[in-house]
């Protein structure tokens, strides 16, 4: 099996937004150079309302030159939780608050080049408020059945990769949680009290 050893690293570019890094490894045979991507952690938001409606925004993605259907959802402020930077993202991207919010867990976006963390984070009970004003970047929004964007998934229609990774998550959590309604020892999601007060929901995968 190869080994990576770590010998070297070098800022390639900085700005506001993110870091080039350069990694030099020593891979036994040789050295070699690895680009990488740095990017603060993010929240990637499932707000979903209390007829099971999940909420999806237009974005668009420059490093493809389209728009896409996506989660909202963006970068965790210095001193928020993923949970404060959801609540606050779901409302500056669409308007909308949540009565409930819980943490289901983090991802991994592409570990080959670029570095970040994604938390997916469920928002339920969802209501317009109708002061907000919307974030330019968001090109529009709709509200579709979660059955429905499963079937846009599996069709194609919807495949921002994060996107389709966090609804299918949230999804099978949501079934679960549905499946152990009623079970003391499974907790269901965390009803929010003041704003970022959600706690991490156990959720348990069959093996």
């Amino acid at each position: 099996m190869q080994q990576w050893k770590l010998i070297g690293t070098d800022t390639v570019y900085t700005d506001s937004w993110s870091k080039v890094i350069r990694k030099t490894y020593d891979a036994g045979n040789g050295h070699e150079d690895f680009i990488v991507l740095e990017k603060a952690e993010f929240a990637l938001i499932a707000a979903i309302d209390e007829a099971r409606n999940i909420l999806l925004v237009r974005q668009y993605r420059h490093g493809r030159d389209r728009s896409y259907w996506a989660l909202p959802g963006g970068f965790v402020d210095e001193g928020e939780t993923p949970a404060d930077a959801a609540q606050r993202e779901l409302w500056e991207e669409t308007g909308y608050v949540a009565k409930r919010v819980s943490y289901i867990g983090a991802l991994h976006p592409i570990p080959a080049f670029l570095k970040t963390m994604a938390h997916i984070v469920l928002c339920e009970d969802i209501v317009k408020d109708p002061s907000a004003v919307i974030d330019t970047e968001i090109e529009s929004s709709d509200i579709v059945p979660l059955d429905a964007v499963i079937q846009k998934i599996l069709s194609g229609e919807v495949h921002e990769m994060q996107a389709v990774a966090a609804i299918l998550l949230v999804n099978e959590f949501l079934r679960q949680r549905g499946k152990s309604a009623g079970r003391s020892r499974w907790p269901t999601a965390v009803r929010a009290g003041k704003r970022g007060s959600a706690r991490r929901a156990r959720l348990r995968f069959p093996v």
